[in-house]
């Protein structure tokens, strides 16, 4: 019995490793965030929407002017 068991942990254990990673992506290297005018949100500005399986969140739509 203890023999059947250690066979199905050892299946369970070998059946329940990763496969082998893929290639490493690149490191974010010339990815810059500038910030100089910093976006005031006010609490009444929130808007409420749904996605297309209906899921609520708030959301703001900023100035194009703003963003870039």
């Amino acid at each position: 019995m203890k023999n059947l068991l250690a066979i199905f942990l050892m299946a369970i254990l070998f059946a329940s490793c990763e496969g082998p990673t893929g290639a490493p992506g690149k490191d974010g290297q010339g990815i810059w965030w500038h910030v100089t005018d910093p976006i005031k949100v006010n609490s009444n500005q929130w808007e409420l929407g749904e996605n297309a399986e209906g899921v609520p969140f708030y959301f703001y739509g900023a100035p194009v002017k703003a963003i870039s």
